[in-house]
């Protein structure tokens, strides 16, 4: 059951991530928006789940792992974050790649955090 709670959660999750980019396809793709919010998305909620396990709230092992491995995991996208800080550099857009990395590392560990405080308030 655990395999078939990481493979339906991780097709969520890569569906949410494809309709994400879908809905940012319009924008202006100097800045890759679509990817920096599925990091910050996916970091908010593995935050928030974790913070509910880490004060043994009774959820599911099942759904944990479901959404943890599986959602998060199929709609955060590490290695596009890797691919398109490489091609702005290659491109010379050297401050719009440091923006970039340095953006995505800090709301995502500011999403993980808020996460675990959103998951306290209901404690």
């Amino acid at each position: 059951m655990v395999w078939l709670a990481v493979f339906i959660g991780g097709g969520m999750g890569s569906l949410a991530r494809f309709g994400l980019g879908k809905a940012f396809e319009g924008w202006a793709m100097e800045f890759p928006i679509a990817t920096l919010l599925s990091n910050l998305l996916a970091c908010l909620i593995l935050g928030f789940v974790a913070g509910l396990v880490a004060q043994k709230a009774n959820i599911s092992p099942l759904l944990k792992i479901g959404i943890t491995t599986g959602f998060c995991g199929g709609f955060s996208t590490f290695s596009t974050f890797g691919l398109e800080s490489v091609e702005m550099l290659a491109n010379g857009k050297f401050w719009l790649a440091g923006l970039y990395v340095v953006a995505s590392v800090a709301l995502c560990f500011a999403g993980i955090w808020l996460g675990q405080m959103l998951s306290r308030q209901g404690a």
